[in-house]
């Protein structure tokens, strides 16, 4: 767990050494304010939670903590305005079936399985994928799940099945 009490760059060496060990730790970061956010523009793409501790009384710790214990990522939904905030400027388009690819991209599913839960082809989610990845300029499903995370696009999928990513 990484406080916002760390400095910026800090925090971000330590990721980095994190990420590169055999079995990578999940990184949980802890915000005691959101302002903190718009200051430091950390890149919330290569944490896996992200809670404000404010919330820790309404549960959304153990939520943050069994999202992650599940594979997924997750920000708390007390800090989805201020994400929202920091991205208004040039946030990209999406259709309405590209943001449902993409809530499913961040639960880490296949196309086959996102497919089948959209009932369409595979062939048509690997289109909406092509195309959410071209819209937030990622080169592959974790970048595309990290830039929405940052702009603020996955707020439905922060509380859904409880768990979220």
């Amino acid at each position: 767990m990484l406080v916002d009490s760390i400095a910026p760059d800090h925090g971000e060496a330590l990721i980095n050494q994190l990420r590169v060990l055999p079995r990578p730790p999940a990184v949980v970061l802890l915000l005691e304010s959101t302002a903190w956010l718009q200051v430091n523009a950390y890149p919330l793409d290569r944490v896996d939670a992200v809670v404000k501790t404010q919330s820790f009384g309404s549960g959304v710790l153990i939520e943050a903590l069994t999202a992650v214990n599940r594979g997924h990522r997750y920000v708390d939904p007390a800090l989805l305005c201020a994400l929202k905030a920091n991205s208004r400027g040039n946030q990209p388009q999406l259709t309405p079936r590209e943001q449902q690819t993409l809530e499913e991209l961040a639960q880490g599913l296949t196309n086959r399985e996102i497919a089948q839960r959209l009932g369409i082809a595979e062939t048509t989610t690997r289109e909406y994928t092509r195309s959410v990845l071209q819209k937030l300029n990622a080169r592959n499903r974790t970048m595309a799940v990290g830039a929405a995370m940052k702009l603020g696009l996955l707020l439905q999928h922060s509380r859904q099945d409880g768990a979220g990513r």
